[in-house]
């Protein structure tokens, strides 16, 4: 199971065993719990070995500095210690598993993992899934048209409710893709529900004042509560 999980989160698995975990990790709360657990294990790596490197460079720093102490002007001092701070920080800054741009990985999880919704095969064709048809062929003003007109007779339909609340947000129409995202999160008896998490994607990718601060209240829930798209939710949180 470690090594499935270790694989996973490397991208060696191929498409179909990638698909087959995250179906597993919403159905079996122990391989959930191993992939929080090495999640965790994962980032106190990174943490240890960026500590160890920038006490690395501090010291190669001191050194260099220490070597050339009797032929240094005053203005050349300041000049190496300019470059060795900025040494510094440029290690900490592109190796720091905390310094992520949230809503660019938001963006990356609406155009890789959302651009394509599941089809029902086999059943009689309806209007909802003329919505999805336009959706994945990213006709996102008139899937909004269909399943908007969908829920006039159907209005606590879940899968219209997502279908409609993302085709907003492929629009860049945040504020009319949270209420669908909030009427589907506020739906406690489904069996799988990722409307808080899709609620979080949305502030995220608005990514206005305080959106990003409610955004990690939401994935924080989605996680502990153990929701549809926790995998994402602790990835985003890392």
């Amino acid at each position: 199971m470690k090594e499935r999980i270790e694989d996973y989160f490397d991208a060696k698995l191929a498409e179909a065993e990638k698909r087959q975990v995250e179906a597993d990790l919403v159905t079996d709360s122990d391989l959930a719990d191993d992939a929080a657990f090495y999640l965790q294990a994962r980032v106190a790596a990174q943490e240890a070995a960026h500590e160890s490197l920038l006490k690395e460079k501090h010291q190669q720093w001191s050194n260099l500095s220490g070597h050339r102490a009797k032929r240094l002007s005053l203005n050349n001092w300041i000049g190496i210690a300019a470059i060795g701070l900025l040494l510094i920080l440029s290690v900490f800054y592109f190796n720091n598993p905390f310094q992520k741009n949230l809503s660019q990985q938001a963006e990356d999880l609406l155009a890789n993992n959302l651009n394509e919704l599941p089809v029902h095969l086999g059943e009689e064709e309806t209007s909802l899934q003329s919505a999805i048809q336009a959706y994945n062929k990213q006709q996102y003003a008139q899937s909004t048209e269909i399943a908007d007109s969908y829920l006039v007779t159907h209005p606590q339909d879940p899968e219209a409710l997502k279908v409609l609340g993302l085709a907003y947000l492929q629009l860049r129409a945040y504020e009319k893709a949270l209420p669908y995202f909030q009427q589907l999160s506020a739906q406690t008896a489904l069996y799988s529900n990722p409307g808080k998490y899709y609620e979080a994607l949305t502030y995220l990718l608005r990514n206005g004042s305080g959106d990003e601060e409610t955004a990690r209240k939401l994935l924080n829930e989605v996680v502990s509560n153990n929701l549809t798209g926790k995998q994402e939710a602790l990835k985003l949180l890392e």
